[in-house]
């Protein structure tokens, strides 16, 4: 008769739901929950959202990650879904995205905090503030001092004006 033998059980490791929810992949989707991050990560994610831009400029994920002082998992944490990955392997940013964004944004009242989830009206605001700036400098909404030159206006001629 075999003797059997006894397997030794190996201990399972228990997973530590604590750790896994601080490193979880997500960004703040509203105003509360950006406030209510440590000022710390609040910066964090401030740098990590520039990143995106400088990507979209033309800079590569790797150089733009080294310039800003950013790690892989810093950008991944937050801003996975701004990307989207070659068939090569590398990382472009997308044509738009919906990670938060606090902006400062000229109002009747003066400046005013706006929080926007879209990169788009992101734009129109900073493209708005800098139009109400250059306004306050020239007193001209004009985007550039040239002289006028002809535009074309639908299909049928050209007019004497400045298109802004």
């Amino acid at each position: 008769m075999k003797r059997q033998t006894r397997r030794k059980q190996t201990k399972k490791r228990k997973k530590r739901p604590a750790l896994q929810a601080a490193r979880k992949r997500v960004s703040p989707a509203t105003v509360e929950e950006f406030f209510a991050m440590p000022e710390s990560m609040q910066d964090l994610y401030m740098v990590v959202v520039n990143l995106v831009a400088l990507v979209r400029r033309g800079f590569s994920r790797t150089r733009a990650m080294r310039e800003l002082r950013l790690t892989r998992a810093q950008v991944d944490r937050f801003a996975t879904s701004a990307f989207r990955k070659l068939k090569n392997g590398r990382y472009v940013a997308k044509a738009y995205d919906r990670l938060l964004r606090v902006v400062m944004v000229v109002s009747e009242d003066g400046l005013r905090e706006v929080a926007t989830r879209d990169s788009r009206q992101a734009s129109k605001a900073g493209k708005h503030s800098a139009a109400v700036l250059r306004y306050l400098q020239t007193g001209s909404w004009r985007t550039s001092t040239a002289p006028d030159r002809p535009r074309r206006i639908g299909r049928t001629g050209f007019c004497w004006c400045a298109l802004v």
